[in-house]
């Protein structure tokens, strides 16, 4: 085939949609083809894909979604121009999360948070009105599950596909099992109330709960609810500064979950962890070169691999400083 005729079958594919360069050559099917989307510019495609697996512009096949090329997000200025878009550091990590891990990384996160966010607004703001409360009604079965949520497609899928467990197992809530022992489906839910602030929403999620019980309704709800009760209770208990204070008593992330999961489940919902610690660590290079603090985690762990798990930096430095002769882990039992 020669360049003509390769063309040709080009145009039968995609028609006069692209523009090609004037120096190709056709050489055969592995021939790297320059093509010019009208929307999105230039793109490459060897000829075996755009022809025979019809592949065109990949930024329209993905509906428009520009990717950034690979080590993009290594450099400064790409990502301060995409933090001013953001009002703070858990906005961004959440809209953003390949800009905000990689300001991090390179140490520009705390540089770019002064210079360019509003630092009278501490990550999530619980006054912002952003949730509701739901309903699940079973009328044939007279019963119902009332919830609150800042998602609801997010909160229906978990009702529906349960939640993964770290042992790769699946944990099924009550609207789930409920449905499941009855051999119905989940109904979709329905909006009672929206755009509430947090403490709002577990004001209204409490009152429509009494509501229903009222009408003699059987409820499925298992948590207590009101203001200041369950996850969100904890979290608004834990603002950020008193979770950096609690975060200072710990060495790892395993260690302030174990010893005090309100604190961690706060600190890690809104996006404050990677602040009070640098990976899995706290960002203190020496502490796990000092023997006495390896050997006092060994005796926390049931042998090597659940000190691996738990205190990764003691057992390296363990293996690093010649102390693994050294370790005495605590029995199974």
């Amino acid at each position: 085939m020669n360049t003509k005729e390769a063309l040709e079958k080009i145009k039968l594919v995609h028609g006069d949609k692209y523009k090609i360069s004037d120096s190709w050559e056709y050489k055969n099917a592995k021939s790297d083809i320059t093509l010019y989307c009208p929307e999105h510019g230039e793109f490459h495609k060897d000829f075996y894909r755009l022809v025979n697996m019809k592949q065109g512009c990949p930024t329209c096949s993905r509906g428009g979604t520009v990717y950034k090329k690979p080590g993009y997000w290594n450099v400064k200025e790409h990502c301060i121009e995409e933090a001013k878009k953001y009002k703070n550091k858990f906005e961004l990590q959440r809209k953003s999360s390949r800009c905000y891990c990689s300001s991090l990384k390179h140490g520009w996160l705390d540089e770019i948070a002064s210079l360019y966010f509003d630092n009278s607004i501490q990550y999530m703001r619980y006054d912002e009105p952003i949730n509701c409360v739901y309903i699940y009604e079973y009328s044939d079965l007279n019963s119902f599950y009332v919830g609150r949520t800042n998602n609801i497609k997010r909160r229906h899928r978990q009702h529906c596909n349960g939640y993964g467990h770290k042992d790769g197992s699946r944990i099924y809530d009550v609207v789930y099992t409920f449905a499941n022992d009855n051999g119905i489906e989940i109904p979709e839910p329905i909006i009672l109330e929206e755009k509430l602030t947090a403490k709002q929403s577990q004001e209204r999620e409490d009152y429509w709960k009494k509501y229903y019980i009222e009408k003699g309704l059987n409820c499925l709800n298992k948590a207590i609810t009101g203001v200041g009760k369950g996850s969100l209770g904890a979290t608004l208990k834990w603002d950020y500064e008193s979770c950096k204070k609690e975060a200072s008593k710990y060495v790892s992330r395993y260690e302030m979950k174990t010893k005090n999961q309100s604190a961690y489940n706060a600190a890690r919902k809104n996006g404050w962890i990677n602040d009070f610690f640098n990976g899995w660590t706290k960002k203190i290079d020496t502490y796990w070169n000092n023997l006495d603090n390896v050997l006092s985690a060994a005796k926390e762990c049931v042998g090597a691999r659940d000190m691996i798990k738990k205190y990764g930096g003691a057992y390296n430095s363990a293996i690093k400083n010649g102390w693994l002769k050294l370790l005495v882990y605590k029995d199974k039992g």
